[in-house]
């Protein structure tokens, strides 16, 4: 009768461990969006969607500004396994820097100002993808 219980005991605390593992990596994947598993292509048509709602985009806007995430979606990719870490940083530092100076011609006033508010929100819960996890960039 006892080990009945003990073994019961142990099934029920087995289960419950199972449930909360799968609960911790079903949550670690809604916060970063399920990125890790998605193609470039994908990754670009979520950004879009955020942007789109977020920054009032146009069509003419969207098909603008598309090849331009596709440019640096693909790049990032490209760069995600070089043993040279900080090159591949500032070649996507510099991407985006280009890629912005870009946007200044296609976006409003106001749509660069609601994009910096983006960006500024984005850096500051860490989500640039580089950077240091401690806030101090």
């Amino acid at each position: 009768m006892k080990r009945k219980l003990i073994f019961a005991a142990c099934l029920v605390a087995a289960t419950f461990m199972v449930n909360v593992q799968t609960s911790v990596a079903q949550s670690a994947e809604t916060q970063n969006g399920g990125q890790q598993d998605m193609t470039p292509e994908q990754r670009v048509d979520n950004q879009l969607k955020r942007w789109t709602k977020a920054l009032s985009l146009t069509t003419e806007q969207v098909n603008q500004v598309k090849p331009l995430l596709m440019e640096r979606a693909t790049k990032r990719e490209s760069l995600r396994n070089v043993s040279d870490r900080r090159a591949a940083m500032q070649e996507l530092r510099d991407l985006t820097k280009a890629q912005d100076e870009k946007l200044k011609t296609i976006f409003t006033a106001e749509q660069l100002t609601k994009y910096a508010e983006l960006q500024n929100e984005m850096r500051d819960r860490g989500g640039n993808g580089g950077g240091r996890r401690d806030g101090n960039n």
